[in-house]
C-alpha cells in the first residue's frame, strides 16, 4: 500500500513483532505457594519471573524462570541458525 506524504511516496511496512512478550522480574506482594509447583513457596518480597500473554499473567519462581529462559534462548538460537542458513541458500540461488 502506498501513502502520499508531502509529495513523497513510501511503502507502509508493518512494525516488527517481538518474540519476547512482556517478560519481567516482579516482587511477591504476599507469601503463597507457586501456581505451577505446590512444593515451591514464594515469600513476601522475593523476586519472581512474570510473563504476560494477552490478558493472562503467570508468575514463576526464579528457579523455574531460569529454566524457561534457558530453554527459550536455546530454541531462539536454533531458529536463528536455521534462518541464517536459509538466507545464505537464497542468496546463493539469486546470484
Amino acid at each position: 500500500m502506498l501513502v502520499a506524504r508531502r509529495r513523497s511516496w513510501r511503502f507502509l511496512v508493518p512494525k516488527h513483532k517481538s518474540l519476547v512478550k512482556n517478560v519481567s522480574i516482579t516482587s511477591v506482594k504476599r507469601a503463597h505457594n507457586s501456581q505451577h509447583d505446590s512444593k515451591c513457596r514464594l515469600q513476601k518480597g522475593e523476586s519472581r519471573l512474570t510473563i504476560k500473554e494477552g490478558r493472562d499473567v503467570s508468575h514463576y519462581s526464579l528457579e523455574m524462570g531460569e529454566v524457561f529462559l534457558k530453554e527459550g534462548i536455546a530454541k531462539l538460537q536454533e531458529l536463528l541458525i536455521e534462518v541464517q542458513s536459509l538466507r545464505s541458500q537464497c542468496a546463493g540461488e539469486s546470484s
